[in-house]
């Protein structure tokens, strides 16, 4: 077995999508009475809590980001740690007698700075059989030579990176990260055939039930500015 850092497949990014820190479900929830006495009201002052009972939504979140920090990063590490955990439970051991590629550990989340190039990426450490995954790859001849010259093609606005040639995809005597990564993603591809579920959204609820989002707020100490 080779050990070697990859993209982990099925995340799609954290900008504007359904992985990132809900702050809209955050002010909502400091909007229902039960919340607001227990936790937002309690930490207002007097002026403020008079305030706060009569704003919209818009006015009430300015008054949170008065009161309360959000550590962002911190969130988006543990979410990364989370989904990879979901993600394990829901293919490791189907991975790892299909294909030969064994899930160990998140390493770290790396972000474009503009996402018009790239996008937020999971960064984990597999190890590998590359034997046996040519042999998953020969079983799975035609499919695969389907999926990387989609995969790996180049168009107008995308250039691709990496043959698309099932031949020489297979004749290297060790893969690439990228390339471990597609493997995987075809892998899913097929699997997803055979079931009626949106995967992705099932990591991401799986991930959800181990992240609680009150965990990654803190109070400002201004209170009496």
């Amino acid at each position: 077995m080779t050990k070697k850092i990859i993209y982990l497949p099925l995340f799609s990014w954290f900008y504007y999508s359904i992985h990132s820190f809900d702050y809209d479900y955050i002010i909502e929830m400091f909007s229902s009475d039960i919340i607001c006495k227990e936790w937002f009201y309690l930490n207002l002052s007097d002026e403020d809590k008079k305030l706060a009972k009569d704003l919209d939504y818009s006015d009430l979140s300015d008054l949170f980001d008065k009161y309360y920090d959000i550590d962002y990063e911190e969130y988006d590490i543990d979410y990364c740690s989370e989904y990879l955990e979901a993600f394990k439970k829901e293919f490791s051991e189907n991975l790892l007698k299909d294909i030969w590629i064994e899930l160990l550990e998140y390493k770290w989340l790396s972000s474009p700075t503009y996402y018009n190039f790239d996008t937020d990426h999971i960064n984990i450490e597999v190890n590998y059989n590359i034997k046996k995954i040519k042999q998953y790859l020969l079983n799975n001849k035609e499919a695969f030579s389907e999926y990387i010259l989609k995969a790996n093609t180049s168009y107008d606005g995308f250039s691709a990176y990496g043959t698309n040639v099932f031949e020489e995809y297979i004749s290297k005597d060790d893969f690439e990260a990228f390339e471990l990564t597609q493997i995987i993603d075809f892998y899913i591809e097929e699997y997803a055939k055979t079931i009626d579920e949106d995967i992705e959204l099932k990591l991401y609820y799986n991930t959800s039930d181990n992240i609680y989002l009150t965990d990654y707020i803190t109070l400002i100490n201004n209170k009496d500015d």
